[in-house]
């Protein structure tokens, strides 16, 4: 979890649109293979706001895949984003997140659309 918060710390920090993008792909990486505890991602969530679109299908996969029902209001939030991909990955997260909520056990390995846009 060291080199996810890490990863975290440089996607919040750098300039570089490259590096930060970078770090967000290894991060939606990371979650694919392991479901990474809410706490660990949260500074994506609370500077959501802050990145562009484009980095947004990184933030809202890596939120939907921890399946943590506080990322829920925060993907929310995007279904209203004057973008149209934005609302339409923030849809596709929302009903991950309401899925894994209504199981008993989350699905294994990461949401689809983590998976997608890590493979992208």
């Amino acid at each position: 979890m060291r080199a996810v918060e890490r990863l975290v710390t440089i996607a919040l920090s750098d300039e570089s649109h490259p590096v930060r993008e970078s770090a967000l792909h290894a991060t939606c990486a990371a979650a694919t293979h392991h479901e990474l505890p809410y706490r660990v991602v949260e500074p994506l969530a609370v500077a959501a706001d802050d990145f562009e679109p484009v980095l947004l299908d990184y933030v809202l996969g890596i939120l939907a895949a921890t399946h943590d029902p506080a990322a829920l209001p925060v993907v929310e939030r995007f279904l209203r984003h004057p973008h149209p991909e934005v609302r339409r990955v923030a849809a596709e997260e929302v009903r991950e997140l309401r899925r894994s909520r209504e199981s008993a056990r989350p699905t294994a390995g990461g949401s689809p659309d983590v998976r997608r846009i890590c493979s992208a």
